[in-house]
């Protein structure tokens, strides 16, 4: 009987131990983004100064360590409140109740297949709006256009001096000054009509290859995590919303 008595205190103890662990972490987390936050602030990086694209200035280069620094104590202290919690018994009663674990592969392929397209396009169409953030846009979007009317090159324009820093002008033709590779891509999605979302369907595209090689790595809850990363990861998203050439990149990649 003492015994008996004993085992759900222990387990108590345990359960309470575990759960102040995980409070204790997040709090650690909120105080080191809220810890920059105020240094940031203190420096007077706040809002950042530009400066030069080739040299930082010097309170970008604070800016930067201070961010990566404590941004990266309040990720791994949130990484760890996380893992933490997946061993809990209530994320054990979450993942029965909402049987999680028996959803089979290919549903979860779907679904992240729809968000890596979703989000994107979201963001392309109203956020960005569909403009370009630098110029290797209007070069690929034009040497694409010229791929699609069956030609490589413009004729040269009058002031092709003007346009000789994004562009090639030899003799009497103007060239994109990349490779012809994602401008090919980009022209085959001209041809369907779907240009504007090239970039998106690369991002959908890239998920099931993405997911099961993560699967064949590490089994289906590592493919589930890396397939959360990748669609909720910031740059991933943005350049994924424009038409550079990143999104179909790591598409072929995976």
């Amino acid at each position: 009987r003492k015994k008996g008595l004993r085992k759900p205190t222990t387990v108590t103890s345990q359960d309470t131990t575990q759960r102040l662990r995980i409070y204790a972490l997040l709090l650690f987390f909120f105080v080191s983004l809220i810890g920059a936050h105020v240094l940031v602030d203190r420096l007077g990086l706040n809002p950042l100064p530009l400066g030069s694209p080739f040299f930082p200035r010097q309170g970008y280069a604070y800016f930067l360590t201070v961010w990566t620094f404590l941004g990266a104590i309040a990720s791994l202290a949130l990484a760890l409140a996380l893992a933490r919690f997946s061993r809990t018994p209530t994320a054990q009663r979450l993942r029965q109740g909402r049987r999680l674990s028996e959803t089979t592969d290919a549903t979860w392929i779907v679904v992240f297949s729809i968000a890596g397209f979703a989000i994107p396009a979201l963001i392309r169409t109203f956020v960005l709006q569909f403009a370009a953030l630098t110029d290797d846009e209007a070069i690929y979007r034009f040497t694409a256009d010229l791929i699609a009317s069956g030609s490589i090159a413009a004729p040269r324009p009058p002031e092709h001096l003007f346009w000789d820093r994004a562009f090639m002008v030899i003799d009497d033709h103007m060239y994109g000054q990349y490779f012809l590779g994602w401008p090919a891509v980009l022209a085959a999605f001209k041809w369907l009509g779907l240009e504007e979302l090239a970039g998106c369907l690369c991002a959908a595209l890239t998920v099931p290859p993405l997911y099961l090689s993560s699967r064949r790595l590490g089994g289906s809850l590592a493919a589930r995590v890396t397939a959360v990363l990748f669609v909720f990861s910031p740059m991933l998203m943005i350049g994924s919303a424009t038409l550079m050439s990143h999104a179909a990149c790591l598409c072929a990649n995976a």
